[in-house]
């Protein structure tokens, strides 16, 4: 709590009209009979910071802008209070303290019977008043009672602090990667990878992820999407690119996060992918060396024996590269796949195709039937398979002249 500066004290001044003119009746105090009360809302500052109803000491000044409400009750019975049920009460009107007259603000007649007044929130003062009742977000609520002979005069205390800090702000920052940076202008596969890390204080969650070419990314790709301060998210995608040489293909991808607090923060990233005059490149199939299939002219399988290297042969009489067999690690076994140099994967999707036998095949293959396909875009290149006895493995490979 800062130190207290000042106590505001506010009046709310039930004035009795009578057949005279304005009389202020002390309750129980007798004196005429109206059906309505005049509710009035003074605010000012104390000097001695007491709130005393006495008021020993000088008004200072009037206090204005402070917004009033005020309620009357639905019931029959005496209310419940305090906190009061708001389901009891029907607002009837609001108001806001001036500077002059006396830094009042009415609510004109009212009908005599239970009254609420709530003081709203105001920044930089809380209500201290031990009558009433304090609710966490700083409003102060008093409710009384008014009948024919009664005036009213509360009054509330206000001490002034200081506002409290801002609530933290979340941040996060984006980073968008493509590999490979530069593809043939007859187009080829890009993996994107975003990189999401949260560098503000407190937990976010992702909300959305935006791509300004492919449009909205799963949420659930990422590997995780509530971050705690420094968790980092990442999410890969690949895509075929096709382009003009000179004219890089550009996409911005926007994160937006949300705290506890519904306060939200983004951030973005682009990646830049260039496009190259493609040579003049000669499409080829390849089969790992071994035994030939039966009914193939060319096409061969291999026995797995670990930590081997067998030569990738395209065109039936060309070396293309090597495929190393591993050992078994868990039930599997890695396949890491190695082009020659002047060889590439084609750019075409399910470029290497996988089947594992536990006994010799009988047939000729079909690859595109083959349980194990995926897309390679870069030498070497590693695939992890079920452990077997044999296994096919077909390539789409290029050579340049």
């Amino acid at each position: 709590m800062s130190k207290m500066k000042g106590l505001a004290v506010l009046t709310i001044l039930a004035l009795v009209l009578t057949m005279g003119g304005l009389v202020f009746a002390a309750p129980g105090s007798g004196g005429g009979g109206s059906s309505q009360v005049n509710i009035i809302a003074t605010k000012y500052f104390d000097e001695n910071g007491n709130g005393d109803k006495d008021q020993t000491g000088a008004i200072e000044y009037w206090m204005a802008g402070f917004e009033f409400e005020l309620y009357e009750y639905k019931g029959t019975e005496t209310p419940e209070y305090y906190p009061s049920d708001p389901d009891d009460w029907q607002k009837v009107g609001v108001t806001v303290t001036s500077a002059s007259p006396n830094g009042q603000a009415t609510f004109g007649m009212q009908p005599h019977g239970w009254h609420r007044m709530v003081e709203l929130p105001h920044p930089g003062y809380e209500c201290t008043n031990i009558n009433g009742y304090l609710f966490p977000d700083g409003s102060y609520e008093y409710i009384w009672l008014t009948t024919n002979e009664v005036q009213s005069d509360i009054w509330f205390g206000n001490q002034e602090v200081e506002p409290p800090p801002p609530p933290e702000l979340p941040e996060i920052t984006v980073t968008k990667t493509a590999n490979p940076t530069e593809v043939p202008e007859t187009g080829g596969y890009v993996t994107f990878t975003i990189t999401v890390e949260n560098t503000g204080p407190v937990a976010v969650t992702l909300t959305s992820a935006i791509d300004t070419v492919f449009g909205a990314l799963a949420l659930s790709n990422f590997d995780k999407t509530y971050l705690e301060p420094s968790d980092v998210a990442t999410y890969s995608f690949s895509e075929w690119l096709v382009g003009v040489p000179g004219i890089p293909h550009v996409n911005v991808v926007t994160v937006i996060a949300e705290d506890e607090l519904g306060q939200s923060c983004q951030a973005s990233d682009d990646a830049t992918v260039n496009f190259t005059d493609d040579p003049d490149w000669h499409d080829e199939t390849a089969w790992a060396a071994g035994l030939p299939y039966p009914g193939s002219n060319w096409a061969t399988y291999t026995p797995y024996v670990a930590d081997t290297y067998v030569t990738l042969y395209a065109g039936q009489y060309m070396e293309a590269g090597t495929v190393y067999f591993s050992a078994v690690d868990e039930g599997k076994v890695t396949l890491t796949i190695t082009l020659n140099e002047g060889w590439r994967f084609a750019p075409v999707p399910d470029n290497v195709k996988i089947q594992d036998y536990a006994v010799a095949p009988t047939k000729a293959p079909v690859p595109g039937d083959f349980d194990w396909k995926v897309t390679a875009t870069e030498s070497p290149f590693v695939v992890e398979v079920p452990l077997n006895n044999f296994y096919g493995i077909h390539l789409d490979v290029q050579y340049c002249d």
